[in-house]
């Protein structure tokens, strides 16, 4: 797993391709679950549920899990047991997501997959207002990110034809 420090928190990276499209086809024909408060509320989410309910992502979704328990070690961030409610985001030409964190119900990390999209795909960038920087992963099918859930971040508006879909999920520790 590769570390990155910066403001001065520290986000994992790590890589496998995982082939989610299919199931992911077979569940977005249900009305987004994107909130009515999200500024970007015409982005497709599954937020809200949950993807553990759905076998055929376990596969990936254990090896996520596998990834958290990694950086927690690499970390030394302590913990016994931990919840995780992940979903999906597609976006299509001119969606974004603004700026936010993931702080909400004690949560404590959260990731997100970068499962498809071409390259050129809108970047996530995670910012910092006390000291007014922007730091930007670019979009690579396979990459997972894991950061603190506070961390401020969002997605660049998404100029391609060509969908951008990510997974993204909250870990809460205990």
């Amino acid at each position: 797993m590769k570390l990155q420090q910066i403001f001065p928190r520290i986000i994992g990276e790590a890589h496998f391709n995982f082939d989610l499209l299919d199931d992911i086809n077979k569940i977005r024909d249900n009305p987004s679950g994107t909130p009515k408060r999200w500024v970007s509320n015409k982005t497709y989410s599954t937020f809200g549920k949950d993807l553990w309910d759905y076998p055929s992502f376990h596969p990936f979704l254990e090896w996520q899990d596998s990834q958290v328990t990694t950086y927690c070690k690499d970390q030394n961030i302590k913990f016994e047991q931990f919840n995780c409610q992940s979903w999906f985001n597609i976006y299509t030409k001119g969606d974004f997501q603004e700026t936010h964190n993931h702080n909400i119900s004690g949560q404590h990390l959260s990731t997100i997959y970068m499962c498809k999209g071409p390259t050129g795909s809108a970047y996530t960038y995670f910012s910092d207002f006390q000291i007014q920087d922007q730091y930007r992963f670019e979009f690579e099918e396979g990459t997972l990110l894991i950061f603190p859930s506070h961390m401020l971040h969002g997605v660049s508006q998404h100029e391609l034809d060509d969908e951008r879909i990510t997974i993204a999920s909250n870990y809460k520790l205990t």
